[in-house]
């Protein structure tokens, strides 16, 4: 019986020392609009290569402080993940589809890093800080191979820290604000 409440009591104390804030990184959620950009002729011939841009600078608005995150600082990270898609026009469903494509026909600074053991999917592209360091910046290029309507799927991306060791992790969403007149929607031809 002693031996149990002794054992009882060191598993309170050994609890009452473990708080959540011990051993799980911050995530910091931050907003930023319009900072994608589109060259976008609307009609492209197969083997034509279309063009998007991402560029935010490394200071950003933190609801609830007066002062910039300075997200370099704060994740000691040069280069923040993100996903895009791209969807098809389907006469069988009168709607867009998403497909998946060929991370060959992909251009760009893509997630390469043989030390991270994340489960990561081969459409994973970087925004890197530029060599000034006041901005992250991505050019992508999608090699498009085959005809039809097609959309991209840049609503809503997430830039995000990809390595869980840091102290404060960061979630960038972007979106199009109600004043931007970004078209997403091309055609491609023989």
């Amino acid at each position: 019986m002693k031996a149990v409440l002794i054992s009882l009591f060191v598993g309170i104390i050994m609890v009452g020392c473990y708080s959540y804030d011990d051993s799980f990184e911050r995530t910091v959620r931050l907003q930023i609009q319009d900072a994608i950009s589109l060259e976008n002729r609307e009609t492209y011939s197969v083997g034509d290569t279309l063009f998007f841009e991402v560029r935010f600078s490394r200071f950003l608005k933190e609801e609830g402080f007066s002062s910039l995150l300075d997200i370099y600082e704060s994740t000691d990270e040069e280069q923040l993940l993100y996903t895009f898609g791209v969807s098809k026009y389907s006469d069988f469903s009168n709607r867009y589809e998403s497909i998946a494509i060929d991370p060959a026909l992909v251009l760009g600074p893509r997630f390469d890093d043989a030390n991270f053991s994340g489960s990561l999917f081969n459409s994973d592209m970087v925004v890197e800080l530029n060599d000034t360091q006041d901005f992250y910046e991505s050019r992508v290029g999608i090699v498009l191979v085959e005809t039809g309507d097609f959309q991209l799927d840049l609503d809503f991306l997430t830039f995000d820290t990809y390595y869980f060791d840091n102290d404060v992790q960061v979630a960038i969403e972007h979106s199009f604000s109600n004043d931007s007149v970004i078209n997403t929607e091309f055609t491609v031809v023989e």
